[in-house]
């Protein structure tokens, strides 16, 4: 063989591995375009970085990595030792109704000497030319002076006992903060900050993460003329890479709004359900039709 011809076959082995390469790289694309086949993978359908609302001490983490949780479940702790002490002492001034019941008593009290005064003003008696009170103007303006003075005290009582109120929700709000909660149904996929730790609330590094797998997602990318004559809500056939797999239905739920004119492709997403809890990030095949086929290959 010549020298020339060894280095056009050394090229053509080159030219193959590339391509058996770029196949392994790029997942979404034909497997059988007659057959209207093409490749897609799936990915969860939801995935999801979970933080504290601040920054904080991690007291407790009552999940690991791999646990299936139900949204509403406890995942995470923060230290609120501080938060709990406070609200207590709070929490007694907002259940106690000594200051309101003493200013109301106070005020009955002044209540009663207004009346009194008022009565007694109301009494004369004359002797000779001259005439006299049982009470005072004066006296009668002292007192209710003091029934004005004891009413504002009893107002200012249940103003403070409300604001005791708002403090112990405001306080209460705050320690509900310090629970890390799961948001939706899913599986625990990382724990990046344990016990002992201090959060940061850096969204770029999540507390927790967690992964929905059910229902998955299937990212596929087909060629313009194929995905035009498909629409939303379609059922398409899909089938694990296996040919022992059992065929399964997936729904299109999305357009990527702009297909690559580069590459002629159009992006679309498939939902399928997954009640045995298949693990994301499999090869599937999913078939468009013969007709789709056919419009794929003109």
């Amino acid at each position: 063989m010549s020298q020339i011809a060894s280095l056009r076959l050394l090229a053509a082995v080159a030219f193959g591995g590339l391509v058996a390469l770029g196949s392994q790289l790029a997942p979404a694309q034909a497997i059988d375009p007659s057959a209207g086949i093409y490749r897609g993978f799936t990915k969860p359908s939801e995935q999801r970085g979970l933080n504290f609302n601040a920054p904080g001490v991690v007291m407790k983490v009552h999940v690991k990595e791999g646990d299936f949780v139900k949204a509403g479940t406890l995942l995470a702790e923060q230290d609120d030792r501080v938060e709990q002490q406070h609200a207590k002492g709070v929490e007694i001034e907002a259940k106690s109704q000594l200051q309101i019941a003493a200013a109301e008593a106070e005020l009955k009290e002044k209540d009663f000497e207004l009346h009194k005064k008022e009565d007694l003003f109301k009494r004369t008696i004359k002797i000779g030319d001259e005439t006299y009170y049982g009470a005072t103007e004066i006296e009668v303006k002292q007192a209710e002076l003091d029934k004005a003075i004891s009413d504002a005290r009893a107002k200012l009582a249940k103003e403070q006992n409300d604001k005791s109120q708002f403090e112990l929700a405001e306080d209460n709000a705050k320690i509900a903060q310090k629970k890390l909660y799961a948001t939706t149904d899913g599986i625990v996929q990382a724990i990046n900050v344990h016990e002992g730790e201090l959060t940061t609330n850096d969204p770029k590094t999540p507390v927790i993460e967690m992964v929905k797998n059910s229902p998955l997602f299937i990212e596929i990318d087909l060629p313009i003329k194929i995905a035009d004559g498909l629409k939303l809500n379609q059922k398409l056939q899909v089938r694990y890479d296996d040919p022992k797999a059992t065929p399964m239905t997936a729904e299109i739920v999305f357009f990527k709004p702009t297909a690559d004119p580069a590459t002629q492709q159009q992006h679309i997403r498939l939902q399928m359900d997954n009640p045995d809890q298949v693990r994301a990030g499999h090869v599937v095949m999913v078939k468009v039709g013969d007709n789709m086929a056919q419009a794929g290959e003109k």
